[in-house]
């Protein structure tokens, strides 16, 4: 087997910050956390001319390469995300994937860069091929580029964080370290832009609404069923990890329309009572006959 040759350095170009994609990457709540990530994807990728092998050792590749970056998995998913969207990274075989800019900036090719070539040239071949038959030259070719971004532009457009989506998130993070303070006063202050961050995904990502989340705290925090989860739910990412198991829980203790309105007979009674001055134990009785 020809031993390939290893690269030592990657050059940067001088205006990296200035491409449109790593503005829009850094606008995203942990955004700098993303670029660097970026950049270790990119470092790891010189020594085999820019592809990331996918070697299975974990269930994913975001969770692979989480282990041998040493970055939180979520962190390495958005970035991945974010690459894959913005044609960064593409899939050149099963298990495989290259990372585009880093051809051009490691200055040199090898029998790996040869085949990554040679993908990209029947890809452009193909373009060439599909403007021929539309017999439209470069207006076809332009106006498909121009939607290709205009689409993504669309698909990101929802995964940038909005100054109101951020600030109802950080509301959250704060709702809920103020019920764990209650119980814990000297609990270990934490990075409430993070929980911040990880309750917005479970926003835009999983779905969930700002309601949901606070009633999900809320449960926790004021009844006997959420107890367990009081020492169990001390984060953002806890709360967005743990919240479809908490909230099966709470949908099978809701209680239903007739139980709500026996409730509320029970209450006007209590009250009545309490009013003409009856024994706890009178109360007790009465209540109890309420059906």
């Amino acid at each position: 087997m020809a031993k390939t040759k290893k690269y030592f350095w990657l050059k940067q170009k001088i205006d990296f910050f200035q491409d449109v994609r790593i503005k829009k990457l850094r606008k995203i709540a942990g955004g700098d956390t993303y670029v660097i990530i970026f950049q270790k994807i990119m470092l790891l990728s010189v020594p085999t001319d820019g592809i990331i092998t996918f070697d299975e050792v974990e269930e994913s590749l975001a969770e692979e390469l989480s282990l041998i970056l040493d970055e939180d998995v979520i962190n390495v998913q958005v970035t991945i995300d974010f690459m894959a969207k913005h044609k960064m990274i593409e899939e050149l075989d099963k298990n495989q994937y290259i990372i585009n800019s880093v051809l051009t900036l490691i200055g040199s090719e090898t029998a790996s860069a040869e085949r990554v070539r040679n993908h990209r040239a029947k890809k452009e071949l193909q373009c060439n091929i599909d403007v021929i038959e539309c017999n439209d030259e470069v207006t076809d070719c332009n106006t498909e580029k121009r939607r290709d971004r205009e689409e993504i532009e669309k698909i990101e457009s929802k995964n940038i964080i909005t100054s109101k989506s951020y600030d109802d998130s950080f509301r959250l993070a704060e709702y809920l370290l103020n019920h764990i303070l209650k119980i814990n006063p000297n609990h270990k202050k934490p990075n409430l832009d993070k929980w911040a961050k990880d309750i917005d995904l479970a926003i835009r990502v999983d779905g969930r609404t700002v309601e949901q989340l606070r009633d999900c705290i809320k449960w926790i925090h004021s009844t006997e069923d959420g107890m367990f989860w009081r020492k169990n739910v001390l984060s953002g990412s806890a709360l967005r990890n743990k919240f479809d198991t908490m909230n099966m829980q709470v949908i099978a203790k809701k209680p239903t329309a007739k139980e709500k309105k026996l409730s509320q007979a029970q209450q006007t009674t209590y009250n009545f009572m309490i009013k003409k001055g009856y024994s706890k134990e009178d109360i007790a009785i009465e209540i109890g006959k309420i059906k």
